[in-house]
């Protein structure tokens, strides 16, 4: 991944740095993962067998998933996640990477009704699809 001008896209290189494609919308053009600067700075690009996956942060402040194909770098789907607030490293909002396993995302994220709880989303991998959610308390109540 990489910033330019506040935009986050992604990049494959090979192992001597030589580019091999950036995330792209299947028609050539540059694909941007998200708008704020802020926004997932720290989490890795997650890799699967035909697919790579990023986090960014949308232009309403919420996590936005995308999926590009591991061989192109070409768009396979983008999606926002419902009731999440993107994390800002300005403010000191935690960024998680997501985890892939079974050919499904996992992904925490603040939960925009409830500040103090988290969601762990649960996204088709293939599809883009959320198959599920839950929320988690972080803090303990007083």
């Amino acid at each position: 991944m990489r910033w330019d001008r506040g935009l986050a896209r992604i990049c494959s290189a090979s192992p001597d740095g030589t580019l091999r494609w950036a995330g792209n919308d299947g028609a050539g053009n540059l694909h941007v993962v998200g708008t704020n600067a802020n926004s997932y700075d720290s989490t890795a690009v997650v890799v699967g067998r035909e697919a790579v996956y990023a986090m960014g942060g949308s232009e309403e402040g919420t996590v936005l998933v995308v999926s590009y194909k591991k061989a192109d770098g070409s768009l396979l789907w983008q999606t926002t996640l419902a009731q999440s607030v993107a994390p800002d490293i300005s403010t000191g909002t935690a960024a998680m990477t997501p985890v892939l396993y079974a050919g499904k995302l996992y992904i925490v994220a603040v939960d925009s009704t409830a500040l103090k709880s988290q969601n762990i989303y649960q996204i088709d991998a293939a599809s883009g699809d959320e198959t599920g959610s839950r929320t988690c308390r972080t803090w303990p109540s007083r």
